[in-house]
């Protein structure tokens, strides 16, 4: 090594020493600040419950009814949505019914709806989605911890004013 490198060293090392502790206390505050931020987010359980149109049939997964439901809550910085979606294209409310299962209770904020047209498309008698739809609504109202106001209805279309219904 030079003399004329020595020279250099030194203040690169004094300057280093320097500036690393400061950098870990930027950093120490960083992530307490992170820290704290993340303690003071609510997080929102969501149940989606449904068939295609919940699960967003031929969309990309961001653009399911769900996936902008929750993108909606969580612009709101104070937010985390934690999203469950039970629902598959074509399903019916009977098919709906056996996949919640046994899940009688829950403590979800937040519970979505949408089921039926299947019933109507697959030429269910409309009483079977009178009765399972109830059961189903019940269901759904026990899993937001028996508050009725976190359960969101959303209604099918009646295909059967449609030329093709």
């Amino acid at each position: 090594m030079t003399y004329s490198n020595k020279f250099f060293i030194i203040p690169l090392l004094v300057f280093l020493f320097t500036i690393i502790p400061s950098c870990s206390q930027n950093e120490e505050i960083r992530s307490e600040q992170i820290a704290e931020d993340t303690i003071n987010l609510k997080t929102i359980t969501y149940l989606a419950l449904g068939d295609s149109y919940t699960v967003g049939e031929s969309v990309t997964n961001g653009s399911s009814f769900p996936a902008q439901l929750s993108a909606k809550i969580e612009e709101n910085k104070n937010y985390k949505v934690n999203t469950t979606v039970i629902a598959q294209t074509g399903w019916r409310t009977d098919q709906l019914v056996s996949s919640i299962g046994g899940r009688e209770s829950g403590d979800y904020n937040l519970v979505t709806l949408l089921i039926g047209v299947n019933n109507q498309f697959q030429s269910r008698p409309f009483s079977q989605y009178e009765s399972e739809f109830t059961e189903l609504l019940n269901k759904a109202i026990s899993l937001a911890g028996n508050d009725p106001n976190k359960v969101v209805v959303l209604s099918i279309p009646d295909y059967y004013y449609t030329p093709y219904g």
